[in-house]
């Protein structure tokens, strides 16, 4: 367990310090020069996201946050393998062999895949969560707007 302790510290510095900024920062250039208008409510945003640019968009985040969130399970279940079956290992043998894995994400499931990992472990607390996405609520204007409305209908 200490080798997963070092690799999920060592992987939260790179998420905190890297990862998520370089993403907030795209994030930022995406609205302003994709959808480059100023959008005042969360219905326009919706609107400027649904042509090809913001769908393109839209899944290269995907893509990058689910890439992120493979390699942290895929190193941490090898680690946890390789110390029960008692095995040494270095770390760049591991990361490179979670890299070469990659290719399984190429299967359809990806997609149910994307949605339990980010949506559903986040949301319930259930499984896997991930350094990426540790959490998912749900805003309470969204959760008081369907409570006037009586749940959409």
């Amino acid at each position: 367990m200490k080798e997963v302790f070092k690799f999920e510290l060592f992987y939260k510095l790179l998420i905190y310090v890297i990862v998520l900024p370089v993403l907030s920062l795209l994030t930022g250039w995406f609205m302003k020069y994709i959808i480059s208008e100023s959008v005042i409510y969360n219905f326009d945003i919706i609107i400027k996201l649904l042509n090809i640019p913001g769908i393109l968009g839209a899944l290269f985040y995907a893509l990058i946050i689910l890439f992120f969130i493979y390699i942290e399970y895929v190193i941490v279940y090898k680690i946890l393998y390789l110390q029960h079956t008692h095995q040494s290992f270095h770390w760049i043998d591991i990361c490179l062999s979670g890299i070469k894995d990659l290719k399984v994400l190429k299967h359809p499931s990806t997609i149910l895949a994307f949605i339990y990992f980010v949506f559903l472990c986040p949301l319930w607390h259930f499984g896997f969560v991930s350094t990426v996405f540790p959490s998912l609520s749900i805003p309470n204007f969204i959760t008081n707007e369907l409570l006037k409305m009586q749940y959409g209908s």
